[in-house]
């Protein structure tokens, strides 16, 4: 077992991992293995893990999905691309709305979640770094930042992800990746040009 476990890591994952990384929009590729647990692996039969980095996900960092191989007695049977790690957040219904448009031709379910921040404290996490202000002017600064965020975005926003979805074939793995790439692309440009926020 432990023979073919070996072949298939040293070979089988290697050269997925290289045509994945010659695709085009496909900006990095990390084997994320080590945080599944032995005991999943085995009864998942998930013979690999992957954060796949897709088109500037190092400027964008929502654009990263999870890939998980599966294995039938260590043939690859099929692949699952699920994107949660990295959730993406918008701050109004119409910006949800916007992205189902966006996102709504792939076969991927949507999970949507409200959640309710609470500023100052997600504010107070930015208090622990190091900066050249004195602690009257950062306490203002954290008041102005956070009556801004509070008139502008108000105390609920939306987490987008969706759940794995199961492909049968590389090609069809794919082609999905591709079409993700595009919308991240077009959920970018909506940024950019505050058509979202």
């Amino acid at each position: 077992m432990r023979k073919i476990h070996h072949y298939f890591k040293e070979t089988l994952q290697k050269e997925l991992v290289e045509k994945l990384i010659q695709l085009d929009f496909v900006e990095y590729v990390e084997d994320s293995s080590k945080y599944v647990r032995n005991k999943v692996r085995d009864e998942e039969q998930l013979a690999g893990y992957y954060y796949v980095g897709l088109h500037h996900a190092t400027e964008w960092l929502y654009s990263e999905v999870e890939l998980s191989v599966y294995h039938r007695d260590w043939t690859i049977s099929y692949f699952g691309i699920a994107w949660g790690h990295i959730p993406c957040y918008v701050n109004s219904l119409s910006d949800l709305t916007t992205l189902i448009n966006v996102f709504g031709h792939l076969p991927f379910s949507f999970h949507f979640e409200k959640v309710t921040f609470d500023w100052e404290n997600e504010l107070h996490e930015l208090k622990q770094c190091p900066v050249s202000m004195s602690e009257e002017e950062l306490v203002k600064y954290f008041k102005e930042k956070e009556s801004e965020l509070e008139r502008r975005v108000g105390r609920h926003r939306y987490r987008v992800e969706f759940p794995e979805y199961s492909i049968r074939t590389f090609e069809e793995c794919v082609w999905l990746l591709q079409e993700l790439d595009q919308c991240f692309k077009k959920v970018h440009c909506l940024f950019e040009t505050k058509q979202m926020d």
